[in-house]
């Protein structure tokens, strides 16, 4: 093998002699955590005589000289990561105690809970599994050699849990009576795994208070107190958190039970499908409801969310909902479906407990709107393509026609030229007023800008013209000239408009790709259907917002907007959008259809002295080759309303 000072690559496993190397020895190079993991053993293994950053030194390893360099570099490594110190140690050690008192009391519920709330890497405030694990067998060891404490563990009795950690605890406890188990660690690990191992210590530490508790004739905290075991109150209070969970979730268990029963008696020949949407999370054969609800609000809290209120029940499907958009960005299929799994999982439970909530008969509409948002949460990708699979797929010349002849790219060469002239704009990067007309009338459109608007019973009827006192007011230009910046065809620098790098291209769109035309027109739907957003990059106008996207979602008939806008069908009191398919009409995304309004019962509204039908699905159509892009635009908006 050459050396990495003759160009060998500074990772071993890029080396293909080392990799093949590696390979007969049993040793698969993994990206990601292995890499983590071997970068961190690369410091053990040197002290073992093996150099990973000189690889040709390692042509005269043995198998077993490999595996033996491995077995004390891994062992080296369990002992450290296993040996916390500071606030980390009196986070594990608050852990330990904790379970103990609440085995103490009976209750090895709750221990249960304490210790499943653990994560292997921790969080804020509590300890990594490991951690837990280092000083539970550390503290038996100390107690083992001490001949006061034998009795403790003659005394010592586990309570009732399943064989995996009774057997790992009596493992444990036998081998802390010899101050043996720390330095057995490696063994220990490898019989129990990380999670069996944790739960033998937490019972083993456990059983040994519990014993001492006996022996000197105290209850679980006066034996704390009498081994001055060290405590942590920031893991305290989250465990009182925990309690208070635990109460509030074996409440909703219990009352999802009984409303499920009620219903089953009251009801004798339902059927499951036509019970109310009381979804009752697929939580596992380990897991009851009352203990997901408690692990979920555990993780809230150390996200700084209070899932007592609807705003942090709210915030707890927000973090659903970037699950879901992580799963769909995942290129491993496994890790996807497991973080898509465990999404709708607590989505699920979120939905009943916001039912749970209402039940009380308090805040009721804020707790509506955590299930409806609960509902409509749906996993972002997988559940949208195939709602989109169920529209027209043109093929490349169907979508090209459709696209080149909307106004808003017929119109881009003239926009173009205009712009070659440096023509000034308003700070925020907007058309000055008396630029208005001149730009809209490129689109076909009549909209002019004036300091002094009228009123609208101030204007002459037959009048058409639309009077403005900014560009924003006109959200066809603003989207426009917003999309063109987006697309680098027109940019502002701060004082006037110019060509950008695009340009050149756009002065032919013929010449433009199916895909950037795509792209341009669908910066401008996302652009037009959002609004102008205010300097926080929020929504000004979400009623305007809203009501468009539920029309063109009942024309679409398109799902995952429908499950978001239930209350899309109210269409005549829904003027804002209904202004919004005037304007879409115009630039030639969609034809509307007269109503026929003499038989037709639904409300009319007048403004002014202008009379706004009440419009339907069936009287607007969009053309099929536009319909896919029309509805991938609704999915951007409605991931940017959610966020």
């Amino acid at each position: 093998m050459e050396s990495p000072r003759d160009g060998a690559p500074e990772n071993p496993f890029d080396d293909p002699e080392f990799r093949e190397f590696a390979e007969q020895m049993g040793i698969v190079h993994k990206p990601g955590m292995a890499q983590e993991l071997m970068n961190e053993l690369a410091p053990l293994l040197a002290a073992e005589g093996v150099d990973l950053d000189a690889p040709e030194g390692l042509e005269d390893l043995t198998e077993e000289d490999l595996n033996a360099a491995l077995d004390a570099a891994t062992e080296r490594y369990n002992m450290e990561l296993h040996t916390p110190t500071g606030e980390d140690r009196l986070a594990a050690f608050e852990v330990l105690n904790s379970c103990a008192e609440a085995i103490g009391r009976g209750d090895s519920g709750l221990a249960g809970l304490i210790i499943a709330t653990l994560h292997p890497e921790g969080f804020e405030p509590w300890p990594a599994i490991s951690h837990v694990i280092g000083v539970g067998l550390g503290k038996l060891d100390e107690w083992g050699r001490n001949a006061d404490l034998r009795k403790a563990f003659t005394a010592a009795k586990l309570p009732h849990w399943d064989w995996r950690g009774t057997k790992a605890a009596k493992d444990v406890l036998r081998t802390a009576r010899k101050g043996a188990a720390f330095d057995d660690l490696h063994r220990l690990t490898v019989t129990y795994r990380g999670l069996g191992l944790l739960y033998g210590t937490m019972l083993a530490y456990s059983g040994v208070i519990g014993g001492a508790a006996r022996m000197w004739k105290v209850d679980v905290p006066g034996a704390l107190a009498e081994l001055d075991v060290p405590r942590s109150p920031d893991v305290r209070g989250a465990i009182e958190w925990l309690e208070r969970d635990h109460e509030l979730a074996e409440e909703l268990e219990d009352w999802f039970v009984s409303t499920y029963t009620r219903l089953a008696q009251n009801n004798p020949g339902i059927e499951d499908e036509d019970l109310p949407p009381l979804e009752l999370a697929d939580l596992g054969e380990n897991l009851t409801l009352a203990e997901d609800i408690t692990q979920i609000f555990a993780s809230a809290r150390g996200n700084g969310i209070n899932p007592y209120t609807p705003e942090g029940a709210s915030q707890i499907l927000d973090i659903v909902t970037d699950m879901l958009a992580d799963a769909n960005d995942d290129d491993d299929p496994e890790a996807a479906d497991s973080l898509r799994d465990n999404a709708h999982s607590i989505r699920e439970t979120m939905t009943t407990y916001a039912f749970f909530r209402m039940s009380y008969g308090q805040n009721v509409e804020a707790w509506q709107s955590v299930l409806d948002r609960a509902e409509a949460v749906r996993t972002i990708g997988d559940y949208e393509l195939e709602a989109l699979e169920s529209l027209p797929f043109p093929d490349d010349d169907e979508l090209r026609a459709a696209l080149a002849t909307l106004p808003i790219v017929t119109a881009v060469p003239e926009l173009i030229e205009w712009a070659a002239d440096a023509p000034k704009g308003t700070r925020n990067g907007g058309l000055r007023r008396v630029d208005i007309e001149p730009v809209a009338k490129m689109l076909g459109l009549d909209i002019v800008g004036q300091a002094k608007v009228p009123r609208v019973w101030q204007q002459d009827h037959e009048d058409q013209t639309r009077y403005v006192h900014s560009m924003t007011e006109a959200s066809e230009l603003n989207a426009w000239i917003r999309a063109l910046d987006m697309m680098d065809i027109v940019t502002f620098d701060g004082v006037g408009f110019y060509p950008a790098s695009q340009a050149m291209v756009w002065e032919h769109p013929e010449a433009v790709s199916t895909e950037e035309l795509e792209g341009f027109v669908g910066a401008f739907l996302t652009v037009f259907l959002l609004g102008p957003l205010d300097s926080a990059g929020n929504i000004r106008k979400h009623r305007y917002t809203v009501n468009l996207i539920s029309i063109l979602s009942e024309v679409l008939e398109f799902e995952p907007m429908l499950r978001e806008f239930p209350d899309g069908a109210s269409y005549g009191s829904m003027l804002p959008g209904r202004f919004g398919i005037d304007i879409l009409e115009k630039l030639g995304f969609l034809t509307q259809y007269p109503a026929d309004l003499e038989n037709d019962s639904r409300r009319v509204l007048v403004s002014g002295n202008t009379m706004y039908g009440a419009i339907g699905p069936e009287e607007i159509e969009i053309p099929a080759a536009l319909q896919r892009t029309i509805a991938g635009v609704l999915m951007v908006v409605l991931n940017h309303l959610r966020e």
